[in-house]
């Protein structure tokens, strides 16, 4: 156990000086995680998705999807918070063997990297889980940013495994999976459609900007 941690804390480092490696130019120290992400966020300019997939035309009448667009509680975490909140999430993903570049991008979605964020609908933290989803989930503390984002990502990767491609995994993520699984596709709901294609184009960043 203590072997495959260090093995973790190794990557989540490297990862870290390769994205330094990207951005000397920083204002922050540029071995910091903060710098790093920050200087990658803003040479990532955002620009137009990309085209939404042809989904099959499925009149559900199902309710909303359970994970609106955010619209957060709390004020916006400090750098430091934000920091800590991106290391936890990649550390995470490299422990469940979830790309990185696709848990931060999710984290980035959910809640801008904010450990403290609330959402609308009542999700929590980092990864945005509703309370019912952090319990079963083993989730005591959701602000806590280790904890909400280990089982964010463990959620992320059992989506992943059932549904063997990320963008209904991360349908399942936004709207729940037995929605996807009833339809075998992305829901044709233009929220969760637009969540799909806005993590996808955030991974697209992350993956230029040299996260492995």
């Amino acid at each position: 156990m203590l072997a495959r941690l260090s093995r973790v804390e190794a990557r989540v480092h490297e990862i870290q000086e390769r994205l330094s490696a990207l951005a000397p130019e920083a204002a922050a120290p540029s071995s910091s995680f903060e710098g790093v992400l920050a200087a990658a966020q803003a040479s990532a300019a955002p620009g137009p998705l990309p085209p939404a997939p042809v989904e099959a035309a499925i009149a559900t009448g199902d309710p909303p999807p359970l994970s609106p667009p955010p619209r957060w509680a709390e004020p916006a975490a400090d750098a430091h918070a934000e920091t800590q909140g991106a290391a936890a999430v990649i550390a995470a993903a490299l422990r469940h063997g979830v790309d990185p570049t696709l848990a931060a991008a999710v984290a980035r979605a959910e809640s801008g990297f904010n450990p403290r964020a609330v959402s609308a609908a009542g999700a929590q933290g980092l990864m945005q889980l509703m309370p019912d989803t952090a319990q079963a989930l083993g989730v005591a503390d959701p602000f806590d940013a280790v904890q909400n984002a280990d089982g964010g990502v463990r959620y992320l990767a059992e989506q992943l495994q059932r549904f063997g491609d990320v963008p209904r995994a991360l349908a399942a993520y936004n709207a729940g999976p037995s929605r996807v699984a009833r339809l075998g596709t992305v829901p044709p709901i233009p929220e969760t459609q637009h969540y799909v294609r806005r993590v996808l184009e955030y991974q697209r960043q992350y993956r230029e900007a040299g996260l492995p």
